[in-house]
């Protein structure tokens, strides 16, 4: 799959390579261009408004007006909200071409209900399942478009429990899971209960959903080596990437997170969308 991401990578610059040669040679011609359309971005960036529970919640959305693409992808921060790094993986995702929607958990969870703020698996998902409507609409995509979930941290967490759900489900492409905790105490299985979810233990949920957990050796909540022991063997619908790292940030190992991520997402790519979900045996 690096290799992949690798090859992708290069295909991309001899694009633009060619792109190039051949406004050049345009221009020599006496070609008329005209600079105001020639050189703008593609990308339509804007932020938009997605109301749950009386409550606005911000979504930031970015797709690339020249190509249909191929899944839209719902990114989650981690408490750390829209700035620094979260923000950053954002950035990322607009760079390699994707139709973004990002969410910051914090303004996420100012939204749920009651004096403790809390949840439900299924409530979770239809509140997705809301977003994703609203960026498909905002961003001219098509209603039948795949979904892709990215998370980190927090945001890694709602993700894996929002995929465990049947009204979720049949829209969804896989998940990307960075930093998966050992438990969402923000969720629980039903609505008075006090227990947070065990992550770990909810994954059969998710069925034959593609996903890829990537963890810190250091992590500061669940190192991977502890994550392989609770998540078990890779199979070929479900992989888990350690990667040496410092802490549960992957602050000294940046560069190594995102080529796995891309790695992650062109993986789910050559998967392929299902739309039926099929328990795992």
């Amino acid at each position: 799959m690096l290799r992949e991401a690798l090859a992708y990578d290069q295909a991309v610059n001899a694009g633009r390579l060619l792109t190039c040669a051949l406004l050049a040679a345009c221009l020599g011609g006496g070609c008329a261009v005209r600079s105001s359309t020639s050189f703008a971005s593609p990308r339509r960036t804007f932020d938009t408004r997605v109301t749950l529970r009386q409550r606005p919640v911000v979504v930031h959305m970015s797709s690339d007006a020249t190509r249909r693409p191929d899944e839209l992808v719902l990114y989650l921060t981690g408490d750390a909200g829209w700035r620094g790094k979260d923000k950053d993986v954002y950035t990322r995702l607009q760079q390699w071409g994707y139709a973004v929607a990002g969410v910051s958990a914090p303004d996420y969870l100012k939204s749920l209900p009651g004096e403790a703020g809390t949840t439900t698996p299924s409530r979770l998902a239809d509140d997705f399942v809301h977003i994703t409507d609203v960026a498909r609409h905002a961003l001219a995509l098509p209603g039948d478009l795949p979904v892709v979930l990215v998370g980190v941290s927090r945001g890694a967490d709602l993700a894996v429990v929002a995929a465990g759900q049947s009204g979720l489900q049949p829209s969804l492409g896989g998940v990307v899971a960075i930093g998966l905790t050992r438990e969402e105490e923000y969720v629980h299985r039903r609505r008075r209960a006090t227990e947070a979810l065990e992550l770990y233990q909810y994954l059969p949920q998710l069925g034959s959903i593609p996903l890829s957990v990537i963890q810190s050796t250091g992590d500061n909540y669940v190192p991977a080596r502890e994550a392989r022991q609770l998540f078990g063997a890779d199979t070929p619908r479900r992989r888990l990437h350690a990667i040496e790292a410092r802490n549960h940030s992957f602050s000294n190992a940046r560069p190594k997170l995102y080529e796995t991520l891309r790695a992650s997402l062109v993986w789910l790519d050559r998967l392929g969308h299902r739309t039926t979900p099929v328990p795992v045996q």
